[in-house]
């Protein structure tokens, strides 16, 4: 309703501008903007263009503003600006044979129409991978064609519900009382990192302030106020190795890639901060965590290179940060896989950490998502890590740039990254050789005076009292 309401307001003239995410369209028509202002680099280019072209529709003349942010992606294409307009955008890589992803299509495409089996406007051949497997998996149901199973039907959209709440216990000057009422529904993912206990959540352009977050009824209950500042989510993300179920040999060397279970923790507080982005306070939230298993794979870093970047006041975290996003640019399904990005806030902080993290690359698929990607990427780290290596190695620019090591879905703006740190990780795990006099010193002021979070890694154990037999990459 509010969408519709917003939509009527921008045709008839009371709205001369629409502040919003990038789901702006989502059921809301915006055929008739003139102008879009995007602040801060959207990810990807596809997104960027999708987003300057979300004006000047129906043949009508528009502008387009790109705000850039201080973040190292923002700094790129602004050194870099006909990238914006000349390069090609990314081709759009999908799985065919993902049984996860399979099933879910399979029944959103037998909802719409059922899949008939005869018909040959499908082109269904014999033997045909996908209909194989929805048979085979009892995805569907067959009669003789393909139909959603009812199952689906009964299930609601997994999200948060947030309530504006009666209160008058605000630390506002103007309170503003609401009655009970719902306010919007958002996706966990989100919830999970933008609502917490004392936190501004920004509805319509209206604050409130979160008061109670109930995880087992998945309620959040809101209080308007009228405030003069904001707050920043600041999580600590842990992503630990739990168990391995597969190791694969890394192609002639004497290292290992392994896949295998991955705990995620998150806690989570919260910078204010004012109108003129002065930070008043850092406030820790008493709240419980957020803990959930996923899939994974990682990779251990040998100490010796550990000790190598040391002796160059290269902070480990810095270089393995780095050589995480090297293999992920390299990764043709990166979109749907992540990483423990290093928030410089704790990487930089002058006081020693209590978060020690092993040395090694980790990579998971979202939680939720159950993608099976990560497992392509475990198959696969060998080539991946040699096609990183090429481009670092080759790579003409300076502290790194989206060609090699930044990342544009960096949760934490690129902040924490070492261009030579990423080189000597990915040589020590290819095990070739390093010659220390190409390693530079580091000469980052906020690098140097922060203290070193990383530990050598110790072995995670198998799921089996067993040993999980090794499996020698046979790729070229």
């Amino acid at each position: 309703q509010e969408r519709r309401r917003i939509e009527h307001d921008a045709f008839t003239g009371h709205l001369l501008g629409i502040i919003a995410t990038n789901s702006l369209e989502l059921g809301v028509d915006i055929g008739t903007l003139g102008a879009v202002l995007m602040l801060g680099f959207p990810v990807t280019l596809a997104s960027f263009r999708q987003q300057a072209g979300r004006a000047g529709r129906r043949k009508r003349d528009s502008l387009a503003v790109f705000i850039a942010e201080g973040l190292p992606i923002d700094q790129y294409y602004l050194n870099n600006p006909h990238e914006l307009f000349d390069k090609d955008t990314d081709d759009l890589l999908i799985d065919l044979d993902n049984e996860i992803s399979l099933k879910a299509h399979i029944q959103c495409a037998a909802h719409e129409m059922p899949i008939c089996f005869e018909d040959e406007k499908y082109s269904f051949a014999e033997g045909d991978l996908q209909i194989q497997t929805a048979q085979r998996r009892r995805w569907v149901v067959s009669c003789p064609s393909m139909e959603c199973l009812s199952k689906y039907f009964d299930s609601k959209i997994s999200g948060i519900t947030l309530t504006a709440n009666a209160s008058h216990h605000l630390r506002s000057s103007y309170p503003s009382v609401c009655l009970n009422r719902l306010l919007e529904e958002i996706e966990i993912s989100r919830a999970v990192f933008e609502v917490y206990e004392g936190g501004v959540f920004i509805h319509q352009g209206r604050p409130f302030i979160v008061q109670e977050i109930h995880h087992d009824t998945m309620l959040v209950k809101l209080v308007q106020a009228d405030v003069n500042w904001i707050t920043k989510q600041r999580s600590v993300l842990h992503v630990n190795a739990l168990q391995t179920y597969r190791i694969r040999a890394i192609k002639a060397t004497p290292h290992h890639a392994y896949y295998g279970r991955i705990n995620i923790f998150v806690s989570t507080g919260f910078l204010l901060i004012n109108y003129n982005v002065i930070v008043l306070d850092v406030v820790d939230v008493e709240s419980s965590p957020w803990i959930h298993e996923t899939v994974g794979m990682w990779i251990d870093v040998p100490d010796l290179v550990l000790q190598l970047l040391r002796d160059k006041c290269i902070k480990p975290a810095a270089a393995i940060h780095s050589a995480e996003h090297a293999f992920l640019n390299q990764f043709p399904l990166a979109s749907d896989i992540r990483t423990e990005c290093k928030a410089e806030e704790k990487e930089y902080l002058k006081r020693e950490s209590r978060r020690k993290r092993p040395a090694r690359l980790i990579m998971y698929d979202p939680v939720g998502h159950g993608s099976g990607v990560a497992a392509k990427a475990f198959e696969h780290a060998s080539d991946t890590l040699n096609k990183a290596l090429v481009a670092v190695e080759s790579c003409r620019c300076e502290c790194g740039c989206v060609k090699c090591i930044l990342s544009p879905s960096c949760k934490e703006g690129n902040s924490v990254s070492s261009k030579p740190g990423a080189l000597a990780i990915l040589k020590a795990i290819l095990n070739i050789e390093i010659d220390p006099d190409s390693i530079p010193f580091e000469t980052d002021e906020k690098a140097l005076h922060g203290h070193d979070s990383i530990i050598s890694v110790s072995p995670v154990h198998t799921r089996t009292a067993q040993n999980v037999p090794i499996v020698n990459d046979s790729s070229t």
